[in-house]
């Protein structure tokens, strides 16, 4: 702990997590207009037609082929990645949009120290 200016012990931030949040931050920053396009749809689209076609190709096995187990394990992954594909984003844009207090700070300190260190520069 460090002691803050009124001598009170400070908190020291998790920069770990810290470095985690703002690593999110950035990429829902990044990927917010993209969200927000009619070019999203064109990507989630392609995306579910990945997951329904795997869905469909185990679907149409007659049963008891040998087939079964691999159509199956592709319908399952496929469908896997696209539930998570769009969590993730959609978290990452939300992170992005509601930056929690303490990435805030840590943002604004990492802003103010970068305008301290050009002004000294100049």
């Amino acid at each position: 702990m460090v002691e803050n200016v009124t001598g009170l012990p400070e908190i020291e931030p998790d920069y770990d997590n810290l470095a985690q949040q703002f690593d999110v931050y950035e990429k829902g920053r990044r990927l917010r207009m993209l969200v927000h396009s009619p070019e999203w749809e064109i990507v989630v689209q392609v995306l579910q037609d990945y997951r329904d076609k795997a869905r469909d190709a185990l679907i149409y096995l007659p049963p008891g082929d040998p087939n079964a187990m691999l159509a199956h394990a592709a319908a399952s992954a496929t469908n896997d990645v696209f539930e998570r594909f769009q969590e993730d984003i959609k978290n990452a844009v939300y992170a992005a949009e509601h930056p929690s207090d303490e990435l805030r700070d840590y943002i604004f300190g990492v802003r103010k120290d970068m305008d301290v260190k050009s002004a000294m520069e100049q």
